[in-house]
């Protein structure tokens, strides 16, 4: 996907305008994703405001998921992925081993 300068400087005013209403949540797919401000998750705020983040997974559960589906997430990362299929209506458990992730 090329980009482009009207493409970049959207990208950052949505930035702008989301962080200031809520500094550590970002809407992305109809859900609403905690996003701390740490170095190591930088990519995946930029990853999230283009777009493009699990954009293959995202596509997958939207097809497969139906309201009432009962999920088992093991290694659920940040909980992106969680968050989308709960507002899709699924009953979601999710499991993070990683401490870091969870912070």
């Amino acid at each position: 996907m090329e980009r482009t300068l009207k493409r970049d400087v959207r990208d950052v005013v949505r930035y702008i305008i989301t962080r200031a209403r809520r500094p550590n949540e970002l809407p992305y797919h109809g859900a609403i994703v905690p996003v701390a401000a740490t170095p190591e998750l930088e990519s995946l705020t930029r990853k999230i405001l283009r777009g493009l983040h699990e954009s293959y997974e995202i596509a997958a559960v939207k097809a497969l998921l139906r309201p009432r589906d009962v999920v088992l997430e093991i290694g659920a990362g940040t909980g992106v992925l969680s968050a989308i299929m709960a507002t899709l209506g699924a009953e979601v458990h999710a499991f993070e081993p990683n401490p870091h992730l969870l912070s």
